[in-house]
């Protein structure tokens, strides 16, 4: 990808992390202001992988964004948790971090918040947790009942997890198909409305992080996944030795030569 705004935006999203790490580190931040901050290392990791071809800088931001969460679930009250909102959990499996995707998911709020999330955002969350790092099977199929009695309408997450407890390869890459189009579609409207910033655009309106994630999960549970995906740079999938540390979220410098 050519864009000459790359290199302000790897720089900016440091600044934004740096800005937002002091209030984490003090137990004075909220759930956006985390959320925030796992953003901006997306944005970083990201801007580096279209300019330099790095995947190790781009899965490190990723780990970090993850740990940053971590963090903050650890010390936040569990009113102020909602599960459903909590995306770093994909970056922590996307980087291949498992230590932090287990900690997130054994920290995170086990019951729906309905004052900050809707509920199947919860329990879509909430089941890959269940699942894949609390090795709750049983009670995974459960979630899965329940997920399926909020639904009015059709929801690819939950044709995901269905995907996951069936072992259905075909299911799983019909409801891949339909996150790609909504992926796409998200941030077409988010352009045209002019309300979210040009980083993110660039960044990660080209790279879904979930989307790799679950490829991850899928390849665990034995579905038989294509070699391709939109918004999934193929470097990104290639074997990556990272050295995982539970305080890199505090600084976002990188190596940059």
């Amino acid at each position: 990808m050519s864009n000459h705004l790359l290199p302000v935006f790897f720089e900016n999203a440091a600044y934004d992390v740096a800005c937002l790490v002091p209030s984490i580190i003090a137990s004075r931040a909220v759930l956006a202001d985390v959320l925030a901050l796992n953003s901006h290392y997306r944005i970083r990791g990201i801007s580096d992988l279209f300019m330099r071809e790095r995947p190790d800088v781009c899965l490190d931001c990723f780990h970090r964004g993850g740990r940053a969460y971590k963090q903050w679930l650890m010390k936040a009250n569990e009113n102020d948790k909602a599960t459903g909102l909590g995306v770093p959990f994909f970056d922590a499996v996307a980087s291949g971090d498992e230590e932090g995707a287990r900690q997130i998911a054994s920290l995170s709020r086990q019951t729906h918040n309905p004052d900050l999330e809707y509920e199947e955002d919860f329990l879509y969350l909430h089941y890959l947790m269940e699942v894949f790092y609390r090795n709750n099977g049983q009670h995974g199929e459960a979630v899965l009942t329940a997920y399926e009695d909020t639904l009015a309408q059709e929801d690819f997450r939950f044709d995901i997890c269905l995907a996951f407890h069936a072992g259905d390869t075909e299911l799983f890459e019909e409801a891949m198909a339909r996150l790609w189009e909504n992926h796409k579609t998200l941030y077409l409207k988010l352009a045209n409305a002019d309300t979210v910033e040009m980083e993110r655009l660039q960044t990660e309106g080209h790279l879904c992080v979930e989307a790799l994630a679950l490829v991850i999960l899928a390849r665990r549970r034995g579905l038989m996944v294509q070699d391709h995906y939109p918004f999934i740079p193929s470097i990104l999938r290639e074997p990556i030795s990272l050295a995982y540390c539970d305080h890199s979220w505090k600084t976002p410098e990188v190596l940059t030569t």
